[in-house]
């Protein structure tokens, strides 16, 4: 992150990882899958949330598992969806 140059390509991924996942939600929200009055927002919670857990089961061996990751995962996006976690299969 010290060197621009990096730091730029990283940004700019990172800036659209959230744009597609937003798309995706606001595509939901048109076509009645989802309810959620802000897609850009839930995709920010969503991407902050997945970044924080994998860091957590990627250095901190074995404090949680990668299943408690995803579970909490599904839980939270059910949550910003407007969706039941059982829904999510």
């Amino acid at each position: 992150m010290r060197v621009p140059e990096l730091e730029s390509v990283s940004r700019r991924l990172d800036l659209r990882w959230k744009e597609g996942l937003t798309d995706v939600i606001d595509a939901g929200v048109k076509a009645g899958a989802f309810a959620c009055d802000d897609p850009q927002g839930a995709a920010w919670r969503l991407i902050g949330l997945i970044d924080g857990l994998a860091v957590q089961v990627t250095v901190h061996d074995k404090v949680i598992s990668r299943r408690q990751l995803t579970d909490w995962v599904r839980i939270a996006a059910a949550r910003e969806l407007g969706l039941a976690v059982a829904d999510l299969g």
